[in-house]
């Protein structure tokens, strides 16, 4: 599931950001727009920015490490998040 969740996020798309048509993947497009959001003043995006920003900052220093150790670590903070969000993720969003 988690490679087909990768594949998906890693296609390219093409975006209006300020004005300009840029291909961003669709990770990146989501990730603007939860900052958008957030900044806007949407408090679920804006919780769900903060979780973003705190499982980055826990993120280990991956210098020295094999594409594999990378990968397995990714993985491994990809469920957790995945588990953070649980299957009340609609309520979230939506600030409940």
């Amino acid at each position: 599931m988690l490679s087909d969740l990768n594949k998906i996020v890693n296609q390219k798309i093409s975006v209006n950001l300020n004005g300009q048509n840029m291909r961003l993947t669709k990770r990146q497009a989501f990730l603007q727009r939860v900052a958008n959001d957030a900044i806007a003043g949407g408090a679920g995006a804006g919780r769900l920015l903060y979780e973003l920003l705190k499982l980055e900052a826990e993120q280990p220093d991956t210098a020295g490490m094999s594409a594999s150790e990378r990968n397995k670590k990714d993985q491994a903070i990809l469920e957790s998040f995945l588990k953070h969000l649980g299957p009340d993720l609609p309520n979230k969003q939506e600030g409940k």
